[in-house]
């Protein structure tokens, strides 16, 4: 069972394999520039398969989860600035009816949003 999200099944399997073959690769440089015995160097890949595991499940689930964070975030300011920026219409526009009002002068102007 791979521990990832459903649907980032072959995300995981490509990341996993990617890093796997260039542990390998690196490994095969390494015995062959060492002269490591073959039964040592077969020893070494399982440090590997570990390495490449969590690396994978990191890229995999780490990276979207903080993105997912980070643009939850964004969101949430821009919503706020958008509560902000409208309150203030509406203050203005309550502002320019009361002074209308105090005036005597009739007020026109149609509510913000409305035009």
């Amino acid at each position: 069972m791979i521990p990832v999200s459903s649907g980032r099944e072959e995300w995981f399997l490509s990341l996993f394999v990617a890093q796997y073959l260039a542990g390998l690769g690196t490994l095969g440089v390494l015995s062959g520039i060492e002269e490591l015995p073959a039964l040592e160097s077969f020893r070494l890949v399982a440090p590997i398969i570990i390495a490449a595991t969590a690396n994978t499940i990191l890229l995999v689930e780490g990276v979207p989860m903080v993105a997912e964070q980070f643009l939850k975030r964004r969101e949430a300011r821009g919503e706020e600035r958008g509560r902000r920026e409208n309150q203030k219409l509406w203050e203005d526009w309550n502002r320019r009816r009361l002074e209308a009002a105090e005036k005597g002068e009739k007020f026109t102007e149609p509510p913000p949003g409305n035009k």
